[in-house]
């Protein structure tokens, strides 16, 4: 009886948190069908576009001088904008199809990484690039990424507390690659190749600490993969409840969010595997793709 009280009394707090937490949070987001930055405010649930791009945002970062990292995947730039001085900046120009990015981490080969460098997958060529901030300069960053078979391509980027890099091939397969050197550690492979089935965004979440995927693809995906940083399985859930889920961010908290179909922002609470509510959490914003929390709302 005391372990059934104690379990009751555990998630009547899981929902007062996700009543009283889930809806303070702020973001950045980008919109691709407007090519709108924005600034989305779960407390008022309302979308204020900040800047307007001349493309179509894909995947936006937020440095610790709060200026936004953010990519134009069809127009094949790399931009800043920084919200303060209203300023915008080309960052780099001549890329094949830039999509999601993640701050480096500190290592070896790259100990001031994560102040300088960002790393950015060219989807449509299975590349990642890695881009100096303070130079204005890249390299490749290894070998193309997929195969013949398969399709070359990277989507999702992610390290975790320990310096290790994971990205997401070819759709269906997780890897672990090298920081330095690009080569690849270890593979995962999530289900049969089939068209876009599989990973999307992918983020470490420190809550749970595990890697997350956005399961993007036919109805039977639709939802969010957990995967250990081992890569030695991995679990699915709100299998079909998540439509066209894309970019990803934790919270560190328990909480995931998550752009979705083009038009809304969604939220996911990790102990209760339940999608947040109220509906504020679930709100509507056009064209979201990649979205970035803002420090000191969460």
């Amino acid at each position: 009886m005391k372990n059934i009280s104690r379990i009751l009394i555990v998630n009547v707090l899981v929902l007062l948190g996700l009543v009283a937490g889930s809806v303070a949070q702020q973001f950045y987001a980008t919109s691709e069908t407007t090519g709108n930055l924005d600034l989305v405010n779960l407390a008022t649930g309302t979308v204020s576009s900040i800047y307007t791009a001349a493309g179509k945002p894909d995947s936006v970062l937020l440095t610790s001088q709060g200026q936004l990292i953010y990519d134009l995947s069809p127009q094949g730039i790399l931009a800043s904008y920084d919200p303060s001085s209203q300023t915008n900046t080309i960052l780099a120009t001549g890329l094949k199809s830039p999509r999601d990015m993640v701050f480096d981490v500190p290592t070896a080969c790259n100990p001031n990484a994560n102040a300088n460098t960002v790393l950015v997958s060219e989807y449509s060529i299975g590349q990642i690039i890695r881009y100096n901030l303070i130079t204005h300069t890249f390299v490749k960053l290894g070998a193309q990424l997929g195969s013949k078979t398969n399709g070359f391509s990277v989507d999702g980027l992610a390290y975790d507390p320990a310096g290790h890099l994971f990205a997401i091939v070819s759709h269906n397969t997780v890897v672990q690659l090298n920081p330095c050197t690009g080569a690849v550690l270890k593979t995962l492979v999530l289900e049969p190749h089939y068209r876009v089935n599989g990973g999307d965004g992918m983020v470490y979440d420190t809550y749970s600490g595990q890697l997350w995927i956005s399961h993007d693809g036919t109805d039977n995906a639709k939802g969010l993969i957990e995967v250990p940083t081992d890569l030695s399985s991995f679990s699915l859930f709100q299998v079909g409840k998540i439509p066209v889920p894309d970019g990803i961010v934790s919270d560190g908290k328990g909480n995931l969010y998550i752009g979705a179909g083009l038009q809304r922002l969604m939220g996911y609470n990790i102990p209760s595997d339940t999608l947040l509510q109220p509906s504020a959490s679930s709100l509507k914003v056009p064209g979201i793709d990649s979205l970035v929390l803002i420090p000191g709302t969460y």
